[in-house]
């Protein structure tokens, strides 16, 4: 302890060292030393000091009305001089609170010991703890808060300094260590005030959360950071406002209104250059006066926002004009605009409540963009308007784009000479100061310009610029107009006299000039005052004299909310004031309206108000004397002018067309910007009417009874009948089966309207019964009456079975060079294709093209039909049934027609039953016996061994592979086949049913040597049948059995190989039914077009694979495939009697009796019930518009699942394919007529419509087969790593899409091939890049099957090339912009949609500044609809760390594990840009208050989920221009169907395509 101090004052004052014990009371106060507290004395002492307190007590001196007061203490220490009594606030041995706080505070860390100083107030006393903490940083500035209760219920009264220090520490210890219980430790009063304080904070609001954190320090820190930004944000806003941008700001827009939501703020804006968007609107106006309909149309937009009672469109007059302009202009619409919306709606809805009224509506309804607006609810209708014709820059904040959005590139003045360096500032300054157009001063610049040269003058920079406004002037009032008189007036004349100034005007006026200007100057500045002339800056004036005037400004002293001044310019050679006597041209003050707040149309029309008092209608004749006599004094008339009407205007503002009129010239009238039109202008517009529409209407010509054609018909019979060669050929019809129940078949048809023939294969029933029904109504003179239609489920064998009738019939239809004879009676019609004479009679066809007949409005009843012949009945695919389902319906339309149904293998009773209890007749087939052999018997004996080498690798294994392979040995065992047998049968099984090639050709070469031995011997009639059949499922499964045939058979046989699929020209395909050369043996591998109809007459041997492929939904991609599977039993026996036409036959099946029986199904299931039915509602609506899909499509043989209508209805909307007004019933829409054409999945139909109309039909060609074949890069799990460098190496740069790299593999591929690159090479390519060269040649092949129904339709050109290069200039001339073809992609794949959430951007501290963190892959998340979703690895998007979209589109997903551990992997993604989501997107919906613009679905009661899942900040224009291309793009759409070529060449439609893709090219920004 250190000395006490010895000096006599210090010791009397009781000061002492910091170091020293505090003095005792009797030492600082100079009485006598109490006695030692053990002592009697001491005892006696306490008593007496005791007594004397409960005596002051009494008296009531020392009562408190404070409950703390009455409290006692034994740690009080009290003041005051000898004699007073001390203090005592707790009993005897408490804790005080103090002390409490002394302690644990010392305990902390860098904390100091705490400030408690009590604090008088009228109610008492008051306590402010202050705590302090070391700041590392600044030792000189420790962190420090207070701690003073001030909240209401806590708030101390104490009756002493003393007892406040004790209840503020209390406070202080509750604010830092709320979390434990200290009040067990405090004494009474404390206790129950730290009880009261934790009732407090159980109720405290939680914006004071803050208050109770165990860091104090911390805690303020955080609260000062947030009023720090708050404060930021609040300037940031007011900054964004006075420049006119948005932006978000405290998660609102420009920090005001309600917050907004994540996803608003997280979404990426759109951004729409402000010429591409004059080029928009001026494209919408001139495209609607040629399609009238659009402009009428329904516009695909509403509002988010608005409120539910509101909602409903009102078409009457009567609006609620006052509310309505209260709530316009409380969004910050200027009065004038809101008022001029109002109007418009109002003349809009009384022309409407008025349709007869032609006149009224001319007058009303003139505006195309609005002609659909006004059947909007009122406010919508009221903000489409203004969205359209305010202008931009004077658009309230929340309603105008954020940011610029015009190209990034412009051109640099920065090596621009010093001339044209100091024009281009002229240019900014006027252009910006004074709102005048850019290219209006530039042409004035350039005027100037052409006129220094032409008279060899040259003028001071700051003479140019000055005359630059003077000229603007002139033009901006209109008088260098052809109606203006005066030539005085002119911006020429300025021209001219500005010019000639030197020699013109002479020195003393000159000097006199100068004297009237400086006076009238001090003039304004004397009568307005010094404070409301100002100097602008140097950057903002033309010349050192410029001044302004200020007529209103906030914080001037005239005030007002906007900033408005007058700025008077002069230059060296400057007219005014000079009489007009003394020059050619008038002498005008130099002057413009300057502001910061006004937009620029609004500063020209104040400047245009005033030029018009000089000359014109309301002309100024004060104005005017003045300016005659040249004596000055203009500039204050002008101010008192410009006072006393500037803010009558800013609120009624005038027409942008009026104050632009001048200012824009007439090359330019189609790019500039509509002004707010008339009130009268609103919806249906005039102009030119639409191309009329050719599309074919009517009924066709029914049949009637011609006597002159049955003449004729009889004698064609005749001739026939006498012919030589007729009797060989009359002699092999009768041989036929068919021909013995003739008589009998003819008798239930005339008997009966509907009739069923059940007949084996190779009884003749195809060719033979629609000949009975022709000859038999020749010979009844009837010919006439009798018209024919045969349909067949294949082009193959509609024109293989219409060739052999025809040559029955003695008449030729092979060789499409020559035309068919005429009179000829035989012909057939298939897609793009048609060989029939005008007189033809017996008409074979695919049944898609009877069904289009049906529906294309020509013959609807079939009334020119006598009989309707469907073959092929049993196989039950979707156009079979669908057709069945049509007869039906006809039956009841048309009481003439008959219906012939037939198959081989038909079930009866369900076909009769269907059609009334329709007569059957079964035909039994002429065949010889057929002897079947099964894999097991195959390889017993010809000896076969699997060697292995085929499937290495890829054979099939696991528990459910051995358990099949377990039941094949065992019924392999029971039928007593040896072990060396059912182990190669094994090995063969493992594939799952993959086509063995190595057995194939094995099989093969084994039936030739068979064959060869048989007809040697003479057990077979060589010249008899020999030819062998093989079935395989598809075409690439055909050329890899020709190869393996091929091989199999070099050096031993003659054979002569051919295929047969429906892909071959007509010429390639009757190659099959012709002999071969002598000692040769034909060998046709086909799929199953030979299966049924088609009769090759030679086969002899079958060699069946016992696959087809069907077409199935996978629900991986969403598409519909062509998957190979196992065919049925009953189609197996078709193929197996194709073998013993014409001798004894035999079948090998390279399947197992164990397959046979126990894979294969007995019957194929109708494809209506395994199928989507996307394109059977397309064809049923494009036949039955207004028909209920649904109910009609239960009345089918087979009705489709409720479940699979939903979805296809579902799936139609939202590809824009079919309206969604009436559900079920809805009409198709433009493109919904053209999809219905095409028989492709709905989604690939749409990507190749878009991808022709938007000029890039090659790369979608590519894109669409890639989507229909098997995956074009081989991804070996071993080495997926190099696979996906291999696939990524195809991307392009920034196009982020791997439907396009897999495309651009392709398009490399096909430039090998045009190279004439050798195999090897373009082998060892593919296998670098590992790539599939059979899935090469597959998308190859759907090229050209995709081109050609495009190309049947008469949508693409027949001279387009399916090869080579993309350079066609129509079709492909955006074929290498990666926004177009990203965009056609979002088209096809709509509503496929995946969002992206890129994580917060992260900074790092660099030694240049601040520098953004790239963000990892890893961190970038992606979610569907149904929540999170995970790119593939084989992606190339996969390593993706930013995007510039935030939405991708996806082909297919596909998932693994199950339950929660369950993932689903994106494959085949794009991204997808902006303009693409509003323009191919779902419906358009604006959020006025967020800024921006959501897409849902396009289902009018769509699924909560689905609403808004796409967000995008845009300005509602933006939406609104969108949703009126949409419409023109449908316009479009409906032309093309009559005229699908024009629409590249006719003005209207070429207009809206190209400024589609010009958008879509750079997504919306300049080039």
């Amino acid at each position: 302890m250190a000395p006490r101090k010895k000096n006599p004052a210090i010791k009397s004052s009781g000061t002492t060292s910091s170091k020293a014990s505090p003095l005792p009371d009797w030492v600082k106060g100079g009485g006598p030393k109490p006695p030692p507290s053990y002592t009697k004395a001491a005892k006696q002492q306490q008593t007496q000091s005791a007594g004397n307190d409960t005596a002051i007590s009494a008296t009531g001196s020392s009562s408190s009305s404070s409950p703390v007061a009455a409290a006692s203490s034994a740690g009080g220490g009290g003041g005051g001089g000898q004699g007073q009594p001390r203090e005592m606030l707790f009993p005897p041995g408490s804790k005080t609170p103090l002390n409490m706080l002394y302690e644990r505070v010392n305990k902390l860390p860098g904390w100091e010991k705490p400030i408690v100083e009590p604090r008088r107030h009228k109610q008492g006393y008051s306590c402010a703890v202050t705590l302090k903490k070391v700041n590392k940083k600044d030792a000189s500035n420790p962190f420090t808060v207070t701690f003073e209760p001030k909240e209401p219920t806590l708030r101390l009264e104490c009756q002493s300094s003393l007892e406040a220090k004790h209840w503020g520490a209390t406070y202080a210890l509750f604010r830092i260590f709320n979390h434990l219980s200290l009040n067990l430790a405090l004494p009474p009063g404390p206790r129950e005030y730290w009880v009261k304080m934790e009732a407090y904070k159980k109720t405290a609001p939680s914006h004071q959360d803050w208050m109770w954190a165990s860091d104090p320090f911390e805690a303020a820190a955080k609260r000062d950071a947030e009023k720090a930004k708050k404060e930021q944000d609040k300037l940031a806003a007011a900054d964004a406002a006075s420049r006119g941008e948005v932006s978000i700001i405290n998660a609102k827009l420009n920090g005001a209104a309600k917050p907004l939501s994540k996803a608003w703020q997280e979404a990426k804006e759109v951004r729409l250059a402000s010429s591409l968007r004059e080029k928009i609107e001026a494209t919408i106006r001139r495209a609607m006066s040629i399609f009238p309909s659009a402009s009428a149309a329904p516009l695909d937009l509403v509002e988010e926002d608005q409120d539910a009672d509101t909602a409903a469109p009102n078409s009457t007059p009567n609006i609620d004009a006052a509310g309505l302009e209260k709530e316009l202009t409380s969004y910050g619409f200027r009065r004038g605009h809101a008022r001029s919306a109002i109007s418009w709606l109002t003349s809009a809805r009384i022309a409407l409540s008025n349709p007869s009224s032609s006149s009224t509506t001319a007058a009303a309804l003139v505006d195309p963009m609005l002609a659909s607006a006004a059947s909007l609810a009122d406010r919508e209708a009221a903000l489409e308007y203004l969205m359209l014709y305010t202008p931009e820059e004077d658009l309230p904040a929340r309603f105008k784009p954020s940011t610029t959005s015009e190209s990034f590139v412009t051109s640099s003045k920065a090596g621009a000479s010093g001339d044209a360096l100091a024009v281009g500032w002229a240019v900014d300054k006027l252009s910006k100061q004074a709102g005048l157009p850019r290219k209006a001063v530039q042409a004035v610049f350039k005027r100037i310009a052409a006129a220094e040269h032409e008279r060899n003058v040259e003028l001071p920079r700051l003479v140019k610029e000055g005359l630059a406004l003077e000229m603007m002037l002139r033009q901006m009032a209109g008088w260098d107009s052809p109606a203006q008189a005066e030539e005085q007036w002119t911006s020429d004349a300025i021209l001219d006299a500005v010019l000639f100034f030197p020699t013109r005007v002479n020195d003393a006026d000159k000097e006199e000039i100068e004297i009237k200007r400086a006076d009238e100057r001090m003039a304004v500045e004397a009568v307005l005052g010094d404070d409301r002339v100002v100097v602008p800056s140097e950057h903002q004036r033309l010349g050192v004299q410029d001044y302004d005037v200020t007529i209103a400004g906030p914080g001037t002293s005239v005030g007002g909310t906007e900033d408005v001044r007058l700025r008077i310019s002069s230059h060296p050679q400057a007219l005014y004031p000079l009489a007009r006597d003394k020059t050619h041209a008038v002498a005008l003050p130099a002057f413009c309206v300057v502001s910061k707040t006004l937009p620029s149309y609004l500063k020209l029309a104040l400047t245009q108000h005033l030029l018009r008092a000089f000359q014109g209608d309301n002309r100024r004749m004060d104005w005017y004397d003045a300016i005659e006599a040249g004596d000055g004094g203009i500039v204050l008339s002008l101010v008192e002018e410009l006072e006393s009407m500037w803010s009558k205007m800013i609120d009624d503002p005038p027409l942008l067309s009026s104050v632009m009129q001048y200012l824009v010239g007439p090359d330019s009238a189609e790019s500039s910007v509509e002004a707010t039109p008339e009130t009268s202008r609103a919806a249906t517009p005039t102009g030119p009417s639409r191309i009329a529409n050719k599309r074919r209407t009517g009924g066709g010509r029914a049949l009637r009874r011609d006597a002159e054609v049955d003449a004729q018909l009889q004698r064609q019979q005749r001739q026939l009948h006498t012919s030589p060669s007729y009797s060989k050929m009359d002699e092999t019809r009768r041989s036929l089966p068919a021909a013995s129940a003739a008589r009998e078949i003819l008798g239930l048809i005339r008997s009966n309207r509907v009739v069923i023939i059940a007949g084996e294969t190779g009884c003749g029933k195809t060719t033979q019964v629609p000949q009975f029904i022709l000859d038999e109504a020749i010979e009844a003179g009837r010919g006439s009456e009798c018209n024919i239609v045969v349909t067949q489920p294949r082009r193959v064998s509609a024109i293989g079975v219409a060739s052999r009738v025809a040559v029955e019939r003695g008449e030729k239809l092979d060789g499409k060079k020559k035309a068919v004879a005429p009179g000829s009676l035989v012909g057939y019609a298939i897609r793009g294709e048609r060989r029939a004479s005008r007189e033809c009679r017996l008409l074979f066809t695919t049944t898609g093209v009877l069904l289009r007949r049906l529906g294309a409005g020509g013959d609807t009843d079939l009334k020119g039909i006598s009989h309707v012949v469907v073959d092929e009945v049993h196989e039950r695919n979707v156009d079979s049934d669908f057709l069945l389902l049509e007869l039906r319906e006809l039956l009841r339309r048309n009481s003439r027609i008959k219906v012939v149904l037939m198959s081989a293998t038909i079930n009866q009773e369900t076909f009769a039953s269907y059609f009334g209890k329709a007569p059957c007749i079964s035909i039994p087939g002429r065949t010889f016996a057929v002897e079947d052999h099964y894999l097991e018997d195959i390889v017993q004996q010809s000896g076969f061994r699997p060697s292995g080498n085929e499937w290495r690798g890829s054979a099939r294994g696991g528990k459910q592979i051995e358990q099949e392979i377990g039941q094949l040995r065992a019924h392999l065992q029971a039928q007593g086949v040896d072990e060396e047998t059912c182990k190669a049968v094994e090995s063969l099984s493992r594939s799952g049913g993959r086509i063995s090639y190595e057995l194939l050709g094995a099989v093969v070469r084994y039936v030739v040597e068979r064959a060869e031995n048989e007809e040697l011997s003479g057990a077979a009639d060589g010249d008899v049948g020999g030819a062998i059949l093989v079935f395989c499922p598809g075409v690439g499964e055909i050329r890899q059995a020709i190869d393996a045939i091929t091989t199999s058979v070099r050096g031993q046989s003659k054979v002569e190989i051919l295929p047969l699929h429906a892909n071959l020209s007509a010429d390639e395909q009757r190659r099959v039914f012709q002999p071969v050369g002598a000692g040769r043996r034909k060998i046709v591998v086909s799929t199953n077009v030979a299966e049924t109809s088609i009769t090759i007459p030679d086969v002899s041997y079958v060699v069946d694979t016992g696959r087809v492929k069907e077409t199935r939904f996978e629900p991986e991609s969403g598409l519909t495939r062509l998957v190979e599977c196992w065919a049925s039993r009953a189609a197996c026996k078709q193929r197996r009697g194709r073998a013993g036409r014409v001798r004894a036959g035999e079948c090998f099946r390279l399947y197992s009796r164990y397959v046979d029986e126990k894979k294969m199904a007995a019957q194929q299931t109708p494809e209506m019930r395994r199928v989507p039915l996307e394109s059977l509602f397309l064809e049923v609506k494009s036949m039955r518009e207004d028909e209920d899909v649904k109910e009609y499509l239960n009345k089918a043989l087979d009705p489709p699942s409720l479940a699979s209508m939903d979805a296809a209805l579902t799936n139609l909307i939202e590809a824009g394919a079919l309206q969604s007004d009436r559900g079920y019933k809805s009409r198709l829409t433009s493109l919904g007529k053209h999809l219905a054409q095409l028989p492709l999945d709905l989604r690939l139909a749409k990507l190749l419509i878009m991808g022709t109309i938007f000029g890039c039909l090659g790369p979608m060609l590519t894109v669409a087969s890639i989507m229909s074949c098997k995956p074009l890069f081989n991804t070996p799990f071993e080495k997926r790593e190099e696979a996906s460098k291999a696939r990524a190496s195809f991307a392009a740069a920034g196009c982020r899409s791997d439907l396009l790299a897999d495309a651009a593999a392709f398009e490399e591929w096909q430039t090998m091939r045009a190279q004439r690159k050798t195999n090897g090479e373009i082998r060892e390519w593919c296998e670098s890049h590992f790539i599939s060269q059979s899935s090469l040649r597959d998308i190859q092949t759907n090229r050209l099957d995709l081109l050609s129904h495009l190309q049947e339709m008469g949508f693409v050109a027949p001279d387009y090339s399916a090869f080579g290069v993309y350079d066609d200039e129509r079709y492909d001339m955006n074929a290498q912009h990666a926004g177009v073809l990203r965009s056609v992609i979002l088209a096809g794949l709509w509503p496929a949609v995946v969002r992206i959430d890129v994580p917060s951007a992260k900074f790092d501290q660099s030694s240049s500044g601040t520098v953004q963190r790239e963000a990892e892959a890893r961190q970038v998340k992606y979610f569907d609809r149904n929540g999170r979703v995970f790119l593939h690895p084989s992606s190339t998007l996969f390593s993706c760390k930013g995007f510039e979209s935030s939405y991708l589109t996806t082909f297919a997903k596909s998932s693994t594990g199950a339950g929660a551990d369950s993932k689903v992997y994106l494959r085949d993604a794009t991204e997808v840009p902006l303009f693409a989501l509003l323009l191919f997107g779902g419906k358009l919906k604006i959020n006025h208050f967020a800024g921006g613009i959501g897409i849902g679905s396009n289902q009018s009661g769509g699924d909560a989920k689905d609403e808004n899942w796409v967000r995008l900040r845009a300005n509602a224009r933006i939406g609104v221009l969108c949703a009126q291309l949409r419409r023109l793009l449908d316009a479009v759409l409906d032309h093309a169907i009559d005229e699908p070529q024009d629409m590249f060449a006719v003005p209207g439609c070429k207009d809206v395509l190209s400024v589609i893709g010009q958008v879509l090219q750079r997504d919306g920004l300049a080039a």
